[in-house]
């Protein structure tokens, strides 16, 4: 009998420490999962991109890739269109203006004069070219006519040479190389100079401050 009783004791105490064990496996496994979720949600935090976000007078800007984005309201159709900038905001408040900019789109005009210096470098002018082409055109209704201020250049053989001296009533966009970045609007003439990124971002405070951002 006792030797009965020790053998189903033995076993009832086998049963109890594999059940403690797959009670530790349990438990185990569940830290380990709840460990891996933990780190899986910082990870992901850490990856996930950041949006940066920008707000100025009433325009909220939405940075994505390289480029900041907001929605605009074109004053000449009254529709909202999606526009996109290289620069916030804030990024280009130093810029000097001098004179109202906002005139020159407030003029009852359907076409305006972009000129440059064909000798300059045009790698960045070609930038300020497209994109103020297209805001006129898609915001204002005005179209751009480039021209040169001198003919030096098969480029410039068959476009008008118009410069902000000769032209004294046509609007001109004179867009130029210049170690100052720097806008201005004198007469019937708006000058937008800097160089490289400072061009740019001279061109960016001008759009900002033509729709009201800034």
């Amino acid at each position: 009998m006792k030797s009965k009783r020790k053998a189903k004791d033995g076993k009832e105490s086998k049963k109890k420490e594999d059940s403690n064990e797959l009670k530790n496996l349990l438990v185990f496994l569940l830290v380990i999962t709840i460990v891996f979720l933990a780190i899986g949600a910082i990870l992901k935090q850490q990856i996930a991109p950041k949006i940066q976000t920008e707000y100025s007078n009433g325009f909220e800007f939405k940075k994505v890739g390289g480029s900041w984005f907001t929605k605009m309201l074109s004053p000449l159709y009254g529709v909202e269109v999606n526009a996109n900038f290289r620069y916030a905001p804030s990024e280009v408040r130093d810029i000097v203006v001098e004179g109202d900019v906002k005139k020159f789109v407030e003029r009852e005009i359907n076409k305006s004069f972009f000129t440059f210096n064909p000798q300059d470098n045009l790698t960045y002018m070609a930038v300020v070219a497209a994109d103020l082409a297209k805001y006129l055109k898609v915001l204002n209704g005005i179209d751009l006519e480039a021209s040169c201020t001198k003919n030096v250049t098969s480029a410039c053989e068959d476009r008008p040479i118009i410069s902000c001296e000769t032209e004294k009533t046509e609007p001109v966009i004179y867009v130029k190389s210049d170690a100052v970045s720097k806008v201005s609007y004198v007469g019937n003439c708006l000058i937008v100079q800097g160089s490289g990124e400072g061009l740019l971002k001279a061109y960016n405070k001008l759009l900002f401050l033509w729709y009201g951002i800034l």
